[in-house]
């Protein structure tokens, strides 16, 4: 899997996109219910749970930090989450 973001950067591997190339496989009959594929961060495996789940294993988080306002994590794909009240405000 090769994943890039919308400036067209190459990336690293996205979840909902890993789970698409498992459901795409499984639509062109590549696989049934299991799948291994290779990302930039290293092997990943996948399981076809049902029509709606597939369980995708991910690299382990190697950052986290909680701040007063948000949380940062790093699960090969950095990522930053905030709450808010008022989102059309932000």
């Amino acid at each position: 899997m090769v994943y890039f973001n919308a400036d067209g950067k190459e990336s690293t591997m996205c979840g909902n996109g890993g789970r698409c190339l498992v459901r795409f496989a499984q639509f062109l009959e590549i696989i049934s219910q299991d799948a291994t594929f290779e990302a930039i961060d290293g092997m990943h495996h996948a399981k076809v749970i049902d029509a709606t789940a597939i369980s995708l294993q991910m690299s382990d988080v190697t950052e986290m930090r909680i701040e007063n306002s948000y949380v940062y994590t790093n699960t090969g794909s950095p990522h930053h989450v905030q709450l808010t009240e008022n989102l059309v405000d932000v």
